[in-house]
C-alpha cells in the first residue's frame, strides 16, 4: 500500500462527504487507502456515508480523546509507505497525488510535507503555515514543483510554490513518511 489517508471527523457529515467525494474523483493511479475515525460525534450521519462509500474504512471512536489521539488511532490500522493526515473540510481540485507521491519517493530526506491552504473563494487561510483556523478549503494546484508566486490579499504575505522549509505544517494537509511517525506518538 502506498499511501493511507487518514481523516478524522467530528459532527461535519456533509463536509466529509465532500472531502471523500473529491478523493475518489481525484485519486487515480495510485495503491491507496483511506481511513476515517468518527471521533465520539453527537451526530451519528456520518454513518450513513458508510453504504456510499464502501471502500472507506470507518472506525468508530468510543471517546473523544482529541484530534492527535484519533489520527494515532487511525494510524496503528493504516497500511501505506506514506500518511496523509486529512481534514475532513478538505477538498481536492486536481490529479496531483501520484505526482506527490513520486515527489516524496525521490527525496531521500524527506520526512514530511504540507502546503498553503486556499478558502473556496480563491484566498489564502491566514494563518495556514502558523496556526491553522477552521475554514472550508480546497487544495487547488499544489505541485511541488511549480515556482510562482502569489500575494494574499488579506494579509499582503507573499506565498511561493516552491519547495521550503517550514517551521510549522497545517494539520489540514500533513503528508508524511511512515517511517517518520513510528517513534512519534503522542496522546
Amino acid at each position: 500500500m502506498k499511501l493511507s489517508v487518514i481523516i478524522v471527523n467530528y459532527n461535519v457529515t456533509q463536509l466529509l462527504r465532500n472531502c471523500l467525494l473529491s478523493l475518489q474523483k481525484y485519486i487515480q493511479e495510485v495503491e491507496y487507502e483511506i481511513l476515517v475515525i468518527d471521533n465520539a460525534s453527537a451526530d451519528s450521519s456520518w454513518k450513513e456515508l458508510i453504504p456510499e462509500f464502501s471502500h472507506v474504512q470507518f472506525i468508530a471512536s468510543e471517546v473523544n480523546g482529541g484530534f492527535s489521539k484519533a489520527n494515532n488511532q487511525a494510524i496503528q490500522k493504516a497500511k501505506g509507505d506514506y500518511l496523509l493526515l486529512l481534514n475532513p473540510d478538505t477538498e481536492f481540485e486536481g490529479f496531483y497525488m501520484k505526482e506527490l507521491l513520486d515527489f516524496a519517493d525521490s527525496q531521500t530526506d524527506f520526512g514530511c510535507m504540507g502546503f498553503g491552504c486556499m478558502m473556496r473563494k480563491a484566498t489564502f487561510c491566514r494563518k495556514a503555515n502558523a496556526q491553522f483556523r477552521t475554514c472550508s478549503i480546497r487544495l487547488k494546484s499544489c505541485s511541488p514543483i511549480s515556482e510562482k508566486t502569489i500575494r494574499n490579499p488579506i494579509t499582503g504575505m507573499i506565498w511561493r510554490k516552491k519547495i521550503a522549509e517550514v517551521e510549522v505544517i497545517t494539520g489540514a494537509f500533513y503528508w508524511l513518511k511512515r517511517s517518520v511517525s513510528k517513534d512519534r506518538r503522542s496522546g
